[in-house]
Protein backbone atom coordinates (compact mmCIF):
# COMPACT_ATOMS: atom_id res chain seq x y z
CA UNK A 1 0.00 0.00 0.00
CA UNK A 2 1.33 3.30 -1.08
CA UNK A 3 0.84 6.00 1.43
CA UNK A 4 2.46 9.07 0.29
CA UNK A 5 3.49 11.98 2.25
CA UNK A 6 1.03 15.17 2.04
CA UNK A 7 1.21 18.93 2.80
CA UNK A 8 -1.69 19.50 5.41
CA UNK A 9 -2.10 23.47 4.26
CA UNK A 10 -4.49 24.66 1.51
CA UNK A 11 -2.70 26.46 -1.32
CA UNK A 12 -5.42 28.70 -2.14
CA UNK A 13 -6.05 32.45 -3.38
CA UNK A 14 -9.48 32.63 -1.47
CA UNK A 15 -10.80 33.35 1.58
CA UNK A 16 -10.19 29.31 1.96
CA UNK A 17 -6.76 29.32 3.13
CA UNK A 18 -7.25 27.50 6.97
CA UNK A 19 -4.50 24.92 7.90
CA UNK A 20 -6.00 21.34 7.99
CA UNK A 21 -4.65 19.29 10.87
CA UNK A 22 -4.42 15.53 11.10
CA UNK A 23 -6.81 14.63 13.96
CA UNK A 24 -8.11 11.67 15.91
CA UNK A 25 -11.46 11.29 13.72
CA UNK A 26 -14.89 10.26 15.91
CA UNK A 27 -15.61 7.02 14.11
CA UNK A 28 -11.96 5.64 14.78
CA UNK A 29 -12.31 6.43 18.27
CA UNK A 30 -15.19 3.74 18.59
CA UNK A 31 -12.94 1.13 19.73
CA UNK A 32 -13.80 -1.21 17.01
CA UNK A 33 -17.95 -0.72 17.50
CA UNK A 34 -19.89 0.80 14.50
CA UNK A 35 -23.33 1.30 16.27
CA UNK A 36 -24.48 3.83 13.46
CA UNK A 37 -23.96 0.87 10.87
CA UNK A 38 -27.43 -0.73 12.34
CA UNK A 39 -29.43 1.90 10.74
CA UNK A 40 -31.59 0.81 7.93
CA UNK A 41 -30.06 2.73 5.56
CA UNK A 42 -27.73 5.60 4.82
CA UNK A 43 -29.48 8.83 6.55
CA UNK A 44 -31.87 11.16 4.62
CA UNK A 45 -30.07 14.09 5.16
CA UNK A 46 -27.63 12.54 3.13
CA UNK A 47 -28.72 12.71 -0.72
CA UNK A 48 -26.61 9.83 -1.31
CA UNK A 49 -29.68 8.07 0.34
CA UNK A 50 -31.93 8.25 -2.69
CA UNK A 51 -29.13 5.53 -4.70
CA UNK A 52 -30.24 3.02 -1.98
CA UNK A 53 -33.98 3.40 -2.32
CA UNK A 54 -33.79 2.20 -6.21
CA UNK A 55 -31.73 0.21 -8.38
CA UNK A 56 -32.21 2.61 -11.41
CA UNK A 57 -29.44 4.80 -11.08
CA UNK A 58 -28.54 6.91 -14.18
CA UNK A 59 -24.38 7.10 -13.45
CA UNK A 60 -21.77 5.91 -11.13
CA UNK A 61 -21.00 7.99 -7.74
CA UNK A 62 -17.31 6.85 -5.92
CA UNK A 63 -17.14 3.28 -6.97
CA UNK A 64 -13.61 3.55 -7.80
CA UNK A 65 -12.33 5.05 -4.35
CA UNK A 66 -14.55 2.18 -2.92
CA UNK A 67 -13.86 -0.67 -5.20
CA UNK A 68 -9.76 0.80 -4.35
CA UNK A 69 -10.48 0.51 -0.73
CA UNK A 70 -11.82 -2.81 -0.22
CA UNK A 71 -9.90 -6.00 -0.23
CA UNK A 72 -8.63 -7.80 -3.44
CA UNK A 73 -11.48 -10.72 -2.85
CA UNK A 74 -14.72 -11.08 -5.18
CA UNK A 75 -16.38 -10.34 -1.70
CA UNK A 76 -15.50 -7.18 -0.59
CA UNK A 77 -15.29 -5.80 -4.19
CA UNK A 78 -18.91 -6.68 -4.52
CA UNK A 79 -19.72 -5.12 -1.39
CA UNK A 80 -18.20 -1.58 -1.99
CA UNK A 81 -20.71 -1.69 -5.29
CA UNK A 82 -24.36 -3.35 -3.40
CA UNK A 83 -23.38 -0.66 -0.75
CA UNK A 84 -25.06 2.03 -3.05
CA UNK A 85 -27.78 -0.16 -3.73
CA UNK A 86 -28.87 -2.08 -1.02
CA UNK A 87 -30.38 -1.32 2.49
CA UNK A 88 -31.06 -3.22 5.89
CA UNK A 89 -29.13 -4.01 9.30
CA UNK A 90 -26.01 -6.60 8.17
CA UNK A 91 -27.89 -9.24 10.55
CA UNK A 92 -30.77 -9.30 7.95
CA UNK A 93 -28.38 -9.07 5.09
CA UNK A 94 -26.20 -12.23 6.16
CA UNK A 95 -29.41 -14.20 5.42
CA UNK A 96 -29.33 -12.90 1.99
CA UNK A 97 -25.90 -12.47 0.95
CA UNK A 98 -22.39 -14.38 1.39
CA UNK A 99 -21.05 -12.97 4.67
CA UNK A 100 -17.55 -11.87 2.89
CA UNK A 101 -20.07 -9.36 1.02
CA UNK A 102 -22.14 -8.21 3.61
CA UNK A 103 -18.86 -7.18 5.60
CA UNK A 104 -17.84 -5.12 2.13
CA UNK A 105 -21.30 -3.49 2.93
CA UNK A 106 -20.32 -2.95 5.97
CA UNK A 107 -16.93 -1.36 5.18
CA UNK A 108 -18.59 0.81 2.32
CA UNK A 109 -21.63 2.62 4.82
CA UNK A 110 -17.91 2.76 7.40
CA UNK A 111 -16.31 4.94 4.57
CA UNK A 112 -18.81 6.88 3.74
CA UNK A 113 -19.56 7.69 7.87
CA UNK A 114 -16.13 8.79 7.78
CA UNK A 115 -16.02 10.94 5.01
CA UNK A 116 -19.09 12.92 5.57
CA UNK A 117 -18.09 13.67 9.44
CA UNK A 118 -14.17 14.45 8.31
CA UNK A 119 -13.29 18.10 9.19
CA UNK A 120 -11.79 18.29 5.62
CA UNK A 121 -14.42 17.13 4.36
CA UNK A 122 -16.94 19.60 5.97
CA UNK A 123 -14.55 22.31 5.19
CA UNK A 124 -14.15 21.83 1.48
CA UNK A 125 -17.85 21.48 0.78
CA UNK A 126 -18.15 25.53 2.13
CA UNK A 127 -15.96 25.56 -1.28
CA UNK A 128 -19.13 24.45 -3.63
CA UNK A 129 -21.80 26.98 -4.71
CA UNK A 130 -24.32 27.30 -2.30
CA UNK A 131 -27.27 25.47 -4.28
CA UNK A 132 -25.09 22.53 -4.49
CA UNK A 133 -23.90 22.25 -1.08
CA UNK A 134 -26.95 20.30 0.42
CA UNK A 135 -25.62 17.35 -2.09
CA UNK A 136 -22.15 17.51 -0.79
CA UNK A 137 -21.72 14.14 -0.53
CA UNK A 138 -22.54 13.25 -4.24
CA UNK A 139 -20.35 15.53 -5.40
CA UNK A 140 -17.25 15.23 -3.43
CA UNK A 141 -17.66 12.00 -3.61
CA UNK A 142 -17.23 12.37 -7.24
CA UNK A 143 -14.52 15.20 -7.46
CA UNK A 144 -12.17 12.50 -5.06
CA UNK A 145 -12.65 9.71 -7.41
CA UNK A 146 -11.52 12.12 -10.17
CA UNK A 147 -8.25 13.07 -7.83
CA UNK A 148 -7.66 9.13 -7.09
CA UNK A 149 -7.71 8.60 -10.96
CA UNK A 150 -5.71 11.50 -11.89
CA UNK A 151 -3.25 10.62 -8.79
CA UNK A 152 -3.96 6.94 -8.97
CA UNK A 153 0.26 5.62 -9.61
CA UNK A 154 0.12 7.77 -5.82
CA UNK A 155 -1.79 5.58 -4.03
CA UNK A 156 -1.27 1.97 -6.25
CA UNK A 157 1.18 -0.66 -8.18
CA UNK A 158 -1.09 -1.31 -10.09
CA UNK A 159 -1.76 0.56 -13.77
CA UNK A 160 -5.26 1.88 -13.30
CA UNK A 161 -6.44 0.21 -16.56
CA UNK A 162 -5.45 -3.21 -15.32
CA UNK A 163 -7.03 -2.63 -11.97
CA UNK A 164 -9.97 -1.53 -13.26
CA UNK A 165 -10.11 -4.30 -15.99
CA UNK A 166 -10.14 -6.64 -13.10
CA UNK A 167 -13.08 -4.75 -11.10
CA UNK A 168 -15.22 -5.60 -14.21
CA UNK A 169 -14.16 -9.03 -14.77
CA UNK A 170 -15.11 -10.01 -11.05
CA UNK A 171 -18.64 -7.88 -11.38
CA UNK A 172 -18.62 -10.06 -14.31
CA UNK A 173 -18.13 -13.27 -12.40
CA UNK A 174 -20.39 -12.88 -9.52
CA UNK A 175 -23.63 -11.64 -11.53
CA UNK A 176 -25.46 -14.11 -8.87
CA UNK A 177 -24.29 -11.89 -6.00
CA UNK A 178 -25.52 -8.91 -7.71
CA UNK A 179 -29.01 -9.83 -9.03
CA UNK A 180 -30.36 -8.74 -12.33
CA UNK A 181 -31.09 -5.50 -11.70
CA UNK A 182 -27.31 -4.32 -10.62
CA UNK A 183 -26.15 -6.76 -13.14
CA UNK A 184 -27.14 -4.73 -15.57
CA UNK A 185 -25.62 -1.83 -14.02
CA UNK A 186 -22.98 -2.91 -14.35
CA UNK A 187 -22.88 -4.31 -17.80
CA UNK A 188 -23.34 -0.51 -18.75
CA UNK A 189 -20.61 0.26 -16.48
CA UNK A 190 -18.33 -1.40 -18.25
CA UNK A 191 -19.72 -1.12 -21.53
CA UNK A 192 -19.22 2.88 -20.58
CA UNK A 193 -16.24 2.29 -18.50
CA UNK A 194 -17.46 4.39 -15.82
CA UNK A 195 -14.49 4.08 -13.81
CA UNK A 196 -12.59 5.42 -16.58
CA UNK A 197 -14.49 8.90 -17.10
CA UNK A 198 -13.57 10.59 -13.23
CA UNK A 199 -10.34 11.62 -14.87
CA UNK A 200 -11.09 14.15 -16.91
CA UNK A 201 -13.44 17.31 -16.68
CA UNK A 202 -15.92 16.34 -19.29
CA UNK A 203 -15.83 13.08 -17.82
CA UNK A 204 -17.25 14.63 -14.45
CA UNK A 205 -19.52 16.94 -16.32
CA UNK A 206 -21.02 14.03 -18.11
CA UNK A 207 -21.15 12.20 -14.84
CA UNK A 208 -22.89 15.08 -12.89
CA UNK A 209 -25.58 15.37 -15.59
CA UNK A 210 -26.47 11.82 -15.62
CA UNK A 211 -27.05 12.06 -11.92
CA UNK A 212 -29.13 14.69 -12.14
CA UNK A 213 -31.48 12.98 -14.54
CA UNK A 214 -32.33 10.53 -11.33
CA UNK A 215 -35.00 13.26 -10.13
CA UNK A 216 -35.51 17.02 -10.80
CA UNK A 217 -34.59 18.08 -6.98
CA UNK A 218 -31.04 16.78 -8.75
CA UNK A 219 -30.87 19.61 -11.40
CA UNK A 220 -28.13 21.69 -9.40
CA UNK A 221 -25.85 18.97 -9.55
CA UNK A 222 -25.72 19.96 -13.80
CA UNK A 223 -22.28 21.57 -13.43
CA UNK A 224 -20.86 20.53 -10.27
CA UNK A 225 -17.49 20.45 -12.01
CA UNK A 226 -17.26 24.18 -12.61
CA UNK A 227 -16.95 24.54 -8.89
CA UNK A 228 -14.03 22.21 -8.59
CA UNK A 229 -12.00 23.97 -11.42
CA UNK A 230 -12.68 27.23 -9.43
CA UNK A 231 -11.12 25.80 -6.65
CA UNK A 232 -8.91 23.09 -7.62
CA UNK A 233 -6.00 23.33 -6.15
CA UNK A 234 -7.72 23.66 -2.92
CA UNK A 235 -9.48 20.15 -4.19
CA UNK A 236 -6.48 18.85 -4.79
CA UNK A 237 -4.27 19.44 -1.70
CA UNK A 238 -7.55 18.49 0.47
CA UNK A 239 -7.67 15.17 -1.39
CA UNK A 240 -3.69 14.41 -0.68
CA UNK A 241 -4.69 15.38 3.08
CA UNK A 242 -7.66 13.07 3.55
CA UNK A 243 -7.47 10.29 1.16
CA UNK A 244 -4.15 8.60 3.03
CA UNK A 245 -6.25 8.72 6.26
CA UNK A 246 -9.17 7.54 4.28
CA UNK A 247 -6.56 4.61 3.27
CA UNK A 248 -5.33 3.89 6.68
CA UNK A 249 -8.91 3.78 8.20
CA UNK A 250 -10.04 0.94 5.72
CA UNK A 251 -6.87 -1.08 7.01
CA UNK A 252 -7.71 -0.39 10.28
CA UNK A 253 -11.28 -1.64 9.57
CA UNK A 254 -10.07 -5.12 7.40
CA UNK A 255 -7.31 -6.05 9.66
CA UNK A 256 -4.70 -8.22 8.17
CA UNK A 257 -6.50 -7.25 4.98
CA UNK A 258 -4.38 -5.47 1.87
CA UNK A 259 -6.41 -2.69 -0.29
CA UNK A 260 -7.56 -3.80 -3.36
CA UNK A 261 -4.46 -1.99 -5.53
CA UNK A 262 -1.68 -2.14 -2.86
Amino acid sequence: MLIPKTRLTLLCTNRFEDTLTTQEHPIRNLEGKFPSFDQVAIPRYDHRHIFSYTLRTQQALNFLAHFHLAQPTDGSRVGALLGDFVRGTPESLRNQLPPEVVDGIILHRAIDRFTDSHEIFLRIKKLLSRPRRRFAGIIIDIYFDHFLAQLWSDFSKVPLQNFTAEIYDTLGRRADWLGPEVSEITRRMQDENWLGTYGTIPGLALTFRKVSQRRTFLTPLIGAEEDLKNHYQCFTTAFRSFYPELMSFASEKNPGGPLSSS
